[in-house]
């Protein structure tokens, strides 16, 4: 029953909580980073309000709430997957430009994510491309490269701010409304869309 959290491990860092969790600073120790290894965080509902970094990947899920973050919240890791399908609950990772190249993520409400680099929708830890069940999703990054299928029940809005968005055949998209910006670079649709 944690209810701030900061850490620091060569290897993996990995935490089960049974309440809400803010990831933040702790007796000068800021945010959570696993130097060689993973971060994997389990909380009823999640704030990361200082960065979290791994070498390989980081793994967030809230039980019954949200996942939220802070401007000084940066996720760093080749890999993330962040699941929140609670009843009501979002994935909201969007106010801090993160570090992360493959994404897979599930949510009840909206997904919201912003990358600093070359972002590619896939599969992490067994969970594949992007759900939402109840909401929208809303993506930036440089470029932007479907590879599993992403669903919303209302709208799914994609922003590449300097290349292109690009599409598998797997990458199959599923909303009633999309938009796709990619005004410096361009789409391209190899796949579907329904």
């Amino acid at each position: 029953q944690v209810g701030t959290l900061a850490s620091r491990a060569n290897l993996d860092v990995e935490f089960l909580g049974g309440q809400a969790l803010t990831v933040s600073t702790v007796q000068g120790t800021v945010g959570v980073v696993a130097a060689t290894g993973h971060v994997a965080l389990t909380a009823t509902s999640m704030n990361v309000a200082a960065a979290v970094t791994a070498a390989s990947f980081i793994d967030l899920l809230a039980t019954t709430g949200s996942i939220t973050q802070g401007a000084a919240g940066i996720l760093t890791a080749p890999q993330l997957r962040a699941r929140a399908e609670a009843a009501g609950a979002s994935v909201l990772l969007a106010d801090a430009t993160n570090q992360v190249s493959t994404v897979a993520a599930r949510a009840d409400t909206d997904f919201a994510f912003l990358s600093g680099q070359a972002l590619t929708f896939g599969t992490v830890l067994g969970t594949t491309g992007v759900s939402v069940t109840s909401g929208g999703l809303a993506l930036a990054a440089p470029s932007l490269h479907i590879a599993q299928a992403m669903t919303a029940s209302t709208s799914i809005d994609l922003l590449a701010t300097t290349g292109s968005i690009t599409q598998d055949a797997t990458g199959v998209l599923t909303a009633p409304l999309l938009r796709a910006r990619a005004e410096s670079g361009g789409a391209r649709s190899s796949g579907a869309v329904s």
